[in-house]
């Protein structure tokens, strides 16, 4: 999920038509509940002509409640 967020971010931010993800880092704050909607946002850190850096982060009830944390890095297919 937080992935195809990224990307998605990645895809509004840029007109470019495709993107390859170079690396993602992960960082598991809390366990996320089954019996709850599972939230992600996206936000632009850096962009470059041929690098972006994407930060994202999910969370279930609250967006105070954050379950995971990452930073993505994708380059652009042009």
């Amino acid at each position: 999920a937080m992935e195809l967020t990224g990307l998605l971010a990645a895809h509004h931010d840029q007109s470019s038509s495709s993107f390859n993800l170079l690396s993602i880092n992960v960082i598991y704050l809390k366990p996320n509940r089954g019996d709850s909607a599972l939230y992600t946002s996206a936000k632009v850190i850096r962009r470059g002509r041929q690098v972006v850096t994407i930060e994202t982060q999910s969370w279930q009830g609250s967006q105070d409640n954050v379950t995971a944390h990452a930073l993505l890095t994708f380059t652009t297919g042009a």
